[in-house]
């Protein structure tokens, strides 16, 4: 992934991210109420889970 936090879906503009610990995991909530707004952060999403998926198979590891 080139653009790393360029990509963030929290960057998207008007959306809303809230963290909270369950369990002892760090649980990231990023909502809008914009329609456009909602496909791109779910576009982002996927691509960080596709790169992370890929990281993880090529080098055992999903760390930047």
């Amino acid at each position: 992934m080139s653009k790393r936090g360029g990509n963030c879906p929290s960057t998207v503009a008007g959306s809303t991210t809230k963290a909270e610990l369950k369990g002892g995991k760090i649980m990231l909530t990023i909502t809008s109420d914009d329609k456009d707004a909602i496909l791109a952060i779910q576009r982002r999403t996927e691509e960080i889970l596709k790169d992370k998926t890929a990281n993880a198979a090529a080098n055992g590891t999903t760390h930047d």
